[in-house]
């Protein structure tokens, strides 16, 4: 089995935009927890857990992933994500964000979100443009959660990881009930998708509660696909 905590790592950046009914979309809670398994394949490998919080004027994000089970044998590493975060109206503003992982294959990132001089500032001292609208692996999680899906179908969105920015297009592919551990969710799917890669993105924004990412499935051509898949929600 090829697996790599950069499957996991794509799937959690997959993100990056919204989707939901332009009358569902209401603001973040001040304090959100969220677990989800992981799979690839059919296999349970692990589990994330998320915590969001409102401080003064900023939201800030942290997220833990482990390997749990028959994961342990395969990439016993520990993945920490944290950001901090505003919100404007219904638009996520990112202002730092931070990666690491322990493990076989450790590194750390970080990056800056210098909206003034339009600039992005890596803890490596490396900078590049800041294209509007941008989000960074941890934020654009939330940010799904803030608009409309007719203003995401066919739309270009930047997301950087921490140590270099993509951008992917991303489409609406309709709606259906969805069964999860929290429930049948009714929710509409986006797909993302890069020119030239063969691999897409789906999520499942489940509508019913604000628009809350419940299901994400990496597919890539010859492997089986990586899923992470909501099993807890306390605060929504």
């Amino acid at each position: 089995m090829n697996f790599t905590s950069a499957n996991l790592l794509a799937v959690l950046a997959l993100l990056t935009i919204p989707i939901p009914a332009p009358t569902l979309a209401q603001g973040l809670p001040d304090h959100l927890e969220l677990r989800y398994s992981w799979h690839y394949g059919n296999i349970k490998l692990g589990a994330t857990k998320k915590e969001l919080k409102l401080k003064s004027d900023r939201y800030i994000l942290t997220s833990h992933t482990q390997a749990e089970g028959l994961g342990k044998l395969i990439d016993n590493g520990l993945l920490q994500e944290r950001g901090e975060f505003k919100v404007d109206g219904q638009t996520v503003v990112p202002l730092r964000y931070e990666q690491a992982r322990t493990g076989k294959k450790a590194y750390q990132r970080q990056v800056t979100f210098d909206w003034q001089d339009n600039t992005l500032v890596y803890g490596n001292g490396h900078k590049e443009k800041l294209p509007k609208g941008t989000q960074d692996s941890g934020s654009l999680f939330f940010a799904l959660m803030l608009q409309s899906g007719e203003e995401l179908d066919n739309k270009t969105v930047h997301v950087t990881n921490g140590r270099r920015l993509s951008h992917y297009r991303y489409t609406l592919e309709g709606t259906e009930p969805l069964h999860t551990p929290i429930g049948t969710l009714n929710t509409r799917r986006i797909m993302r998708s890069k020119p030239g890669r063969k691999e897409t993105v789906t999520v499942w924004l489940a509508t019913d509660r604000h628009n809350l990412p419940v299901k994400i499935v990496k597919q890539r051509e010859g492997r089986p696909a990586t899923i992470l898949l909501i099993e807890s929600v306390v605060g929504l």
